[in-house]
């Protein structure tokens, strides 16, 4: 009876261990994990030697790490769903905001299309004899 009562401990506290392509923020900041090597120390555990590729452009593109020995280091999966619940909901206009731009980055590339083809079919422009185009 001890035996699955240890077993049911072990599964719902597991630890986890970085891998190869997880995100995981490091130092306030995201990267993406491009290697991990396995160091077993005799008396201290395993230890994991991580190589880090940050996404964003603040500081140093690479870092090298001992993921145990950085302190409030966190793992995402790759497929991890975000967690809706420990946020709150976003504010109406800012949402607004997010739509519009999300239709404008869209539509982006039919426009520029339709824009160049009207531009070489537009009686005004072969009128004015111009080649240039003024965008406000």
């Amino acid at each position: 009876m001890t035996g699955n009562n240890d077993q049911r401990v072990r599964q719902s506290t597991r630890v986890f261990y970085p891998r190869v392509g997880m995100l995981a923020t490091v130092r306030s900041r995201r990267a993406i994990i491009s290697s991990v090597n396995e160091f077993d120390s005799r008396t201290d555990g395993i230890y994991h030697l991580v190589r880090l590729e940050y996404i964003d452009s603040d500081g140093v593109p690479e870092d090298t790490i001992i993921w145990e020995r950085e302190s409030h280091c966190s793992l995402l999966e790759p497929a991890a769903l975000p967690q809706i619940t420990s946020y709150p909901p976003m504010q109406t206009d800012e949402f607004d905001a997010l739509a519009r731009a999300t239709r404008w980055t869209a539509l982006l590339p039919c426009l520029m299309a339709n824009w160049r083809c009207w531009y070489k079919e537009s009686p005004f422009l072969q009128l004015a004899g111009t080649n240039s185009i003024y965008v406000m």
